[in-house]
């Protein structure tokens, strides 16, 4: 028994895929340019404990 093993539990490709596709449609993204989605732990008060980042990437950076 591993006491200091965490699990991490796994994203599906498939629905990942699915909301890139989404934030594409919903924003007209070029399909050139990088979508990058990411879930990070929040350790700040009042805040989800998981949020869910959406980054476009486009160049030169802009503002949606």
């Amino acid at each position: 028994m591993d006491l200091f093993k965490t699990s991490t539990p796994k994203a599906d490709p498939e629905q990942i895929e699915q909301l890139k596709a989404w934030v594409y449609e919903a924003f007209t993204i070029p399909a050139d340019i990088p979508v990058s989605i990411s879930q990070l732990a929040c350790h700040e008060p009042c805040c989800p404990p998981i949020e869910t980042v959406i980054a476009i990437m486009t160049h030169p950076p802009s503002a949606i």
